[in-house]
């Protein structure tokens, strides 16, 4: 797929994600979750987001945490590798060090260590 018709599709799935309701659903549950979270803790929750895409998701729950004092630990995965690409151009111009960039699906070492996928 050419890389300019898949920015303008990931930019559309998250005006989708944001406005129908992607995004909210997520953290509607992250609020749920939270309630006996510990703002600060040393260790950090870790997430798993596959398929991540612009990483639009991954990056509204660093924000929330952030303003919560959650700590925290995303991994978006992506199988497409331009998609990555865009993942990570998005993420750099919205929030430099707010999550370590996605990574290819086929890279990951796999394992079941996140708290929450």
């Amino acid at each position: 797929m050419d890389a300019g018709a898949l920015d303008t599709s990931l930019r559309f799935i998250r005006r989708v994600n944001r406005y129908l309701g992607g995004t909210r659903a997520v953290m509607g549950h992250l609020r749920r979750w939270s309630r006996d979270w510990t703002p600060g803790a040393p260790s950090p929750l870790t997430f798993l987001d596959i398929a991540t895409g612009s990483a639009d998701i991954p990056l509204a729950i660093f924000r929330w945490a952030r303003r919560r004092r959650f700590n925290l630990r995303l991994t978006a995965l992506d199988l497409h590798p331009t998609t990555l690409s865009l993942a990570q151009k998005y993420i750099r111009s919205h929030w430099p060090h707010a999550v370590p960039p996605p990574i290819d699906f086929l890279r990951h070492p796999g394992g079941n260590d996140f708290d929450f996928h």
